[in-house]
């Protein structure tokens, strides 16, 4: 690893770890404000690889610099991004025996079971036991996760709903009666009236918390011709208060 980090990582001042850090003071990036020489913006910084295809993250997880791999993570660095050798930041961590790294790239969703160009995961990277079972044990976890979710797709799309049906609001209704009395009521009383055509529902409005009707109902119909009609018709022959809804 030598002083340059695992993996031979290199952050010179014009890498892309230089230059998010042209904007880092004790850890903390200063989010939005072009970065200095460049006129980069830190979320282009961010997309910024050198010659090896690292990004400031990988580079910064190389120098085992949590609390800048940390801000980093907070201006949304990719943490599935792969250098030209297919390696994650979070196989990098795990070279380099970061536990600290790890855990924020683990939190921040990076992908355990992940493998490189030649096949390795990052827990065949890791130089501990300790380290090597738990990406072992989070590459098993996110690799059933991934296997559920095949084998248990999600439900279709339930069709668009039916064209909501023009509605008749009545009022003046009694509240002393039942809700599924007043609707089976409502439906006989709309039966007698020849101009009322056959309505869809019937709804009577109930208070929430006692379920006692409120004394006005809504009356569906398919068209709003026929809303229209059996408005006109219950007006006319009815003492009930009625309105389009």
């Amino acid at each position: 690893a030598g002083a340059n980090g695992a993996g031979g990582c290199r952050a010179g001042a014009d890498s892309p770890l230089g230059l998010m850090l042209l904007t880092c003071r004790a850890g903390s990036l200063a989010h939005g404000a072009a970065l200095d020489g460049k006129g980069l913006s830190p979320n282009e910084a961010l997309a910024e690889v050198d010659a090896e295809g690292q990004a400031a993250l990988s580079q910064a997880v190389c120098r085992q610099q949590g609390d800048v791999a940390a801000a980093l993570l907070d201006l949304r660095a990719d943490v599935h991004a792969k250098d030209n050798q297919g390696r994650t930041a979070l196989m990098l961590a795990a070279e380099a025996g970061d536990r600290t790294c790890v855990s924020l790239l683990i939190d921040a969703g990076a992908r355990a079971d992940a493998c490189d160009a030649v096949g390795r995961r990052a827990a065949g990277l890791a130089p501990t036991p300790e380290l090597r079972s738990l990406l072992e044990e989070q590459a098993a976890r996110q690799a059933a996760g991934r296997q559920m979710s095949l084998a248990c797709p999600l439900p279709p799309l339930a069709p668009p709903p039916k064209a909501c049906a023009r509605k008749l609001r009545l009022d003046g209704l009694p509240a002393r009666h039942p809700r599924d009395y007043m609707e089976e009521l409502l439906r006989l009383m709309l039966e007698d009236y020849q101009g009322v055509p056959t309505p869809e529902g019937v709804d009577v409005a109930v208070d929430p918390i006692t379920l006692r009707p409120c004394g006005y109902a809504f009356i569906a119909f398919g068209t709003e011709e026929d809303a229209r009609s059996a408005e006109r018709t219950l007006l006319a022959e009815s003492s009930m208060r009625v309105s389009l809804a």
